[in-house]
């Protein structure tokens, strides 16, 4: 999908990819998340202030689960366990589930879900230990279906305005999107 550059594991996004964060997340079983979205060919996602952004058929929106190895240093790298895409597609969204490989360095697609007995340490030095559970292909339209329409849930004005701290400095999300021509009508 041409999202990262380099080394997949370090989720560095291409220069047309942009990370973002959202304001309320949900508990994932303790999995910290990477978020992406990549808009097709330069063309911007039209403003709401109540409902999900219209984005144009070709957006692809990334999120990537992941443990840290130890939540006391942070240094010691992390454990990716899934990339989820949602992907506009000329029929409306659809969603695929990729599954890292232990030596972190692909992932592969998984129709059918997948459970992963992951391990870190807490902030306190315990080892935590549990089963990760990995959603069919199916399940993602449970969380992400509105009025019988697949739709992102995150790309929403209350969802993204909180500020980013990207590469040129801190920002409002809305704004730096504005700003690059990735948001419309804001």
């Amino acid at each position: 999908y041409g999202l990262f550059e380099g080394d997949p594991a370090a989720q560095q996004p291409v220069e047309d990819v942009v990370a973002y964060r959202v304001n309320s997340q949900l508990f994932a079983d303790y999995a910290v998340k990477y978020r992406f979205i990549k808009l097709p060919d330069g063309r911007p996602a039209v403003y709401d202030p109540t409902q999900t952004f219209d984005m144009p058929v070709g957006t692809i929106i990334a999120k990537t689960f992941s443990y840290p190895r130890d939540y006391r240093d942070l240094t010691q790298g992390e454990r990716l366990l899934e990339t989820r895409l949602l992907i506009h597609g000329r029929d409306g969204w659809g969603g695929l589930t990729y599954i890292w490989d232990f030596k972190q360095t692909e992932a592969f697609l998984e129709v059918a879900g997948h459970d992963i007995v992951a391990s870190w340490i807490d902030k306190d030095g315990n080892i935590q230990v549990n089963t990760y559970l990995i959603p069919n292909t199916n399940q993602c339209k449970q969380c992400h279906t509105l009025n019988g329409r697949m739709l992102p849930i995150g790309i929403r004005a209350r969802h993204l305005n909180r500020d980013f701290e990207y590469d040129e400095g801190t920002e409002n999300q809305l704004a730096h999107w504005s700003r690059n021509g990735m948001l419309s009508g804001a």
